[in-house]
């Protein structure tokens, strides 16, 4: 065990730096290989006079009060508030019902939001404290009565704290804040910011649980009077205090703080203007030019495009928006330019280039070392695999003939006493103890990692009496405990037991393979249906919805407002034991509108795209996809079955092959390697296959099929921003290679779109699941089971596909077995189950191609997906 301890020591290094970057002070950094890294709320304190860019026409204020003061706008802008000293008070604004309203899409709010809350988690599920109150606001207070914050001479409050249901806060102060005074002790706010009420504290240190005043809460504030010791600590009781819960938080937290920072040039802004040497807007129509953006000195961005000797590519702009100086020009395309602000007199900046070559304007982000998070999740996947753990166990079930004397050493006797070997253990374990001792022995002792003796544990007043003690030593690394006639007397030594993959797991130790979506999507006003068995499909596993209209086969949400829906799934194993094994956000969409640019989409695949398989049409999801959106399309059921389509403009899908209104791309038989390294298979051709460069060309596609702009007004511009690919690929490859080495290939595909079309959009399909009775129908050996399809394609191909698209820009893994029934989503037969009897049972021979119903569900997964994404 030696290893594993050294391994969690080194651990908690990284995680205490990692800890100091995610929830440190404002003037905390810390220091990783040698390496200078702020904390994120330094990091956001310094950046928030480079919040995005301030649009033409849109209006800037230092604080909200300014900006309340502004009143309406003259001709409808949004209004950018920088440097409140509320943080809360900076982002965007709209002038709404007579009043400035905060925008909820904000970016940064949402960012901040995300990483404070990732940092509280961190926290959580560490143990770790901190105190909130050390940063409280001086001379301000919260009233009670509307929870707004005021000028209150001799007080303080906090900011804005996150909080959740399960949250509770310990709360330290030497005087009580009664209902005598206007003041909030504690105040209570939802996920908006809507103020909930207050609770005023009882005595002087307490705890206040979130779920027994306000269930809701997302935030708090906390009041105090100043000069007197305040300390504030918000803590939380998380089932899933494990390697598991770390390792999923680190890596939403490497997701979201190593996001790239947004392209500036916006193609779709028809902005054709560029700046001249004077950092003035000259019109022509072969040019672009980006919206201002704010910086400060040391702000770093990427350059890329064609300029002239009489056009500023980018240039520098002081408060007011008047030009400085030029800071880059005549640059050739092709070429990468880095710059970096130095003159603090420049506020601003924007770029101008060539629409008609390759373009592109990004600041550089600042962020946390993805490669250090890495390393800490391989770390702690080393221990995820190398440690099981069941709780309550027996330890007195397993004894040696002997006891423990009093100085700690094991004494071999043959008859009346009984010892527990060394039992792993650390600083904080909880242990039960029932048995005899005598005036020379101990019930219990601790030991360090070299099996030292470090010193006895109390024992129990009387012998056989239930003594319940906590370890309280940081070095103790063993425990063992003695019993007096362990055969015919009462003994028990409850605790956790550690198994080591070498010892072999727990008998009532169950693995589980599951895989979970973090979101879903829905309509508003249109049911979804849920299918557990697409998450987890072992069904000697017992699994609960924490919602009403659920069950393991059937899960029904039917949204009434736009409000997000947090769902769970729990499941059970035959000793009680539960845990989660999804916890999703049901993004729900208001009523749909048209974008207000062209949106093309390609349906990419194999035979489930080209849909003929089982359903006799040609481009089957494709077809109801796009019928569903804009109304043109193979409609594949009828009646009550059949939404009516929504008749949206400006979205287009392109393709090449089908005998239906719609095409498609889908191959049968085809995998991503065959559409990288073929001109044809079987004789059917691969449309993407420049013959000139023998190499798959996303250009060549779209140019040699006038699916480009200029070629047509709807087209795909030039760099990919208004495409997006839809690819379902994997049945293929599931029983000839394995899932990485099918997602490398994937990932090759769409390296080689975005060589040519760096800005298109990716949504990877995941695989449908099988049924409940599948039957052979073809020799082999291959398993066609329920259990054996999802673990084998479903589980290990989604997991590969889902951990590959995380890392990618605008790539999207879209999990289709959470929303896809398979009882009715494949065609069935009648087999025989024996002579005696004229009986069959109806079951499945085929469960990969989907039939009519299958394919439809498909198209419906997509098609909420969309809505959310690009009509909003």
């Amino acid at each position: 065990m030696a290893s594993f301890f050294s391994l969690v020591t080194e651990l908690e290094t990284l995680l205490g730096q990692l800890n100091i970057i995610l929830a440190g002070a404002e003037d905390e950094t810390v220091e990783v290989n040698g390496v200078t890294k702020d904390s994120i709320s330094k990091a956001i304190r310094d950046k928030f006079s480079a919040i995005q860019a301030m649009v033409q026409g849109r209006l800037s204020f230092e604080n909200k009060a300014a900006l309340d003061a502004f009143g309406a706008p003259a001709n409808s802008e949004l209004a950018e508030v920088w440097d409140d000293s509320l943080e809360l008070n900076n982002g965007l604004y709209g002038y709404k019902g007579g009043a400035w309203v905060k925008s909820p899409y904000d970016r940064l709010t949402n960012v901040s939001k995300e990483l404070t809350q990732s940092s509280s988690a961190l926290d959580h599920i560490f143990g770790l404290t901190r105190n909130k109150a050390e940063n409280a606001i001086q001379g301000q207070a919260v009233k009670y009565a509307d929870g707004t914050q005021f000028s209150a001479s001799g007080w303080e409050c906090t900011d804005y704290i996150p909080v959740s249901n399960s949250s509770y806060i310990v709360r330290d102060a030497l005087i009580l804040i009664g209902q005598n005074t206007s003041v909030a002790s504690i105040a209570f706010y939802d996920a908006s910011y809507n103020y909930l009420g207050y609770y005023n504290n009882q005595t002087t240190s307490e705890v206040v649980l979130i779920s027994e005043h306000f269930p809701s809460a997302a935030y708090i504030r906390a009041c105090n009077v100043i000069g007197n010791d305040f300390t504030l600590t918000v803590e939380q009781d998380i089932e899933s205090k494990n390697v598991k819960g770390l390792d999923d938080l680190l890596d939403t937290v490497s997701r979201t703080i190593s996001k790239n920072e947004a392209e500036a040039f916006d193609d779709t802004n028809n902005q054709r203007k560029y700046l001249n040497l004077q950092g003035e807007l000259v019109t022509a129509q072969n040019w672009i030019v980006s919206d201002f953006i704010a910086v400060k000195v040391d702000d770093a961005f990427t350059y890329s495009g064609q300029s002239s000797s009489i056009v500023s590519s980018v240039a520098g702009f002081d408060d007011g928006l008047n030009f400085v100086e030029v800071l880059l020009t005549n640059t050739l395309a092709g070429e990468e330019h880095s710059l970096k602000v130095t003159n603090p007199a420049i506020k601003f900046v924007r770029a101008s280039a060539s629409f008609i070559q390759p373009h592109s304007f990004k600041r550089v982000t600042t962020f946390v070392d993805k490669n250090q998070i890495s390393g800490i999740s391989n770390e702690l996947e080393k221990i995820n695999k190398y440690l099981l753990s069941k709780p309550n166990h027996d330890f007195s079930d397993d004894l040696m003939n002997g006891y423990i004397s009093k100085s700690g050493e094991f004494v071999e006797i043959a008859n009346n006493w009984g010892a527990t070997d060394f039992i792993p253990c650390s600083n904080g374990d909880i242990f039960t103890y029932t048995g005899g001792s005598s005036s020379i022995t101990l019930n219990m002792a601790l030991y360090d990692e070299n099996k030292d003796f470090i010193k006895g544990l109390p024992a129990a007043q009387s012998d056989y009496e239930n003594l319940t003690v906590r370890v309280d030593e940081p070095n103790a690394a063993y425990i063992r405990a003695s019993f007096k006639e362990p055969e015919t007397s009462q003994k028990a030594f409850l605790g956790t037991k550690v198994y080591t993959r070498e010892q072999g797991e727990p008998e009532d130790k169950l693995t589980l393979k599951y895989i979970a979506p973090s979101e879903v999507f829905a309509l508003k006003g249109e049911p979804i249906y849920l299918n557990a068995r697409g998450i987890l499909a072992d069904r000697t596993v017992p699994l609960a919805w924490n919602f009403s209209q659920s069950s393991e086969e059937v899960a029904k949400i039917n949204p009434a407002t736009t409000d997000d829906i947090n769902i769970k799934l729990k499941a059970r194993n035959h000793n009680g034991n539960q845990a989660f094994v999804a916890d999703i956000t049901v993004k729900v969409s208001d009523v749909p509108v048209s974008p207000s640019n062209p949106e093309n989409f390609i349906c990419l695949g194999d035979s489930l795209t080209e849909g003929f398989s089982n359903s006799g049409i040609q481009g089957a999801y494709s077809n109801e996809l796009s019928r569903r959106l804009t109304g043109i399309g193979k409609e594949l059921l009828s009646g009550a079955q059949s939404p009516a389509p929504l008749a949206l403009s400006n979205i287009y899908f392109r393709g090449t092959r089908g005998d239906q209104a719609v095409k498609h791309e889908g191959r049968g038989g085809w995998r991503p390697s065959d559409y990288l390294n073929n001109a044809s298979v079987n004789g059917v051709t691969n449309a993407f296959w420049n013959p000139s460069t023998s190499e798959f060309d996303i250009d060549y596609y779209l140019q040699s099929n006038n699916f480009d702009w200029p070629s047509i007004d709807d087209g795909v511009i030039s760099d990919g921003s208004n495409l997006t690919m839809i690819i379902l690929l994997g049945w293929n490859d599931v029983y000839k290679t394995t899932a990485e080495s099918s997602w490398a290939n994937t990932q090759q595909l769409i390296n080689k779109v975005k060589e040519k079309k760096p800005q298109t959009r990716f949504i990877i399909v995941g695989l449908n699941p099988a049924p409940k009775l599948n039957h052979k129908s073809f020799s082999g050996e291959r398993w066609v089971s329920e259990l054996d399809v999802f673990e084998s394609a479903v589980y290990e191909f989604g997991k590969a596909y889902k951990a590959g698209c995380e890392e990618l820009d605008n790539c999207e893994f879209l999990q289709l077995s959470a929303v896809f029934n398979p009882e009715f989503a494949y065609n069935r037969s009648n087999v025989s189950i024996g002579i005696r009897t004229s009986e069959v049972v109806s079951a499945v021979t085929d469960h990969v191609h989907p039939n009519e119903q299958g394919y439809a569900q498909l198209a419906d997964a997509l098609f909420y997906n969309i809505i959310y994404r690009y009509c909003q």
